[in-house]
């Protein structure tokens, strides 16, 4: 089992938790990650009961189901099914913005009232709609995109801090 406890930075706080640890189960496997502030715990005693242990010798513990920080296949997928579901609603809301900005060209613009005009103002409002959707998704799918990098970034940093 994975513990997540806060303040074990130095070697005092960590014999202190390793030896609380110890008093509640003397044959439990401990393999403690300071950086991260992990504990790894093979024992035969509930994950709740070594938490209420080590949060009576004055730390804040609770038991995690995965280590924070590490990325796997499957978050790389989420990423980009992320980046898609944004680029949709970013296209979506640029063309609305895009049919207004073609109405908005049609009313100012001089040559679209004149008797000459044979509908091409009209012709452009659906065209101002695909290029601003076309704008808009890429730009919010590449921000997710970048957002979501850089956050792997730093869980990949933060992965090889604790294992240098």
């Amino acid at each position: 089992m994975l513990i997540a406890v806060v303040g074990i930075k130095d070697e005092s706080a960590a014999n202190r938790v390793e030896a609380t640890l110890r008093g509640r189960d003397p044959s439990c496997s401990i393999k403690l990650d300071r950086v991260r502030e992990l504990i790894e715990v093979a024992s035969s005693v509930s994950a709740s009961e070594l938490c209420d242990a080590i949060q009576d010798a004055g730390f804040i513990a609770k038991p995690v189901n995965f280590v924070p920080g590490t990325w796997s296949f499957r978050d790389v997928v989420r990423l980009l099914l992320r980046a898609v579901l944004f680029s949709v609603l970013g296209g979506l809301g640029s063309a609305v913005v895009g049919i207004g900005a073609g109405i908005l060209n049609m009313e100012v613009d001089p040559a679209c009232s004149s008797p000459t005009d044979e509908g091409a103002c009209a012709m452009a409002i659906p065209m101002f709609a695909i290029g601003f959707a076309f704008l808009g998704g890429a730009i919010c799918g590449g921000i997710t995109l970048v957002r979501g990098g850089i956050r792997q970034l730093r869980a990949w940093n933060v992965n090889r801090q604790a294992t240098l």
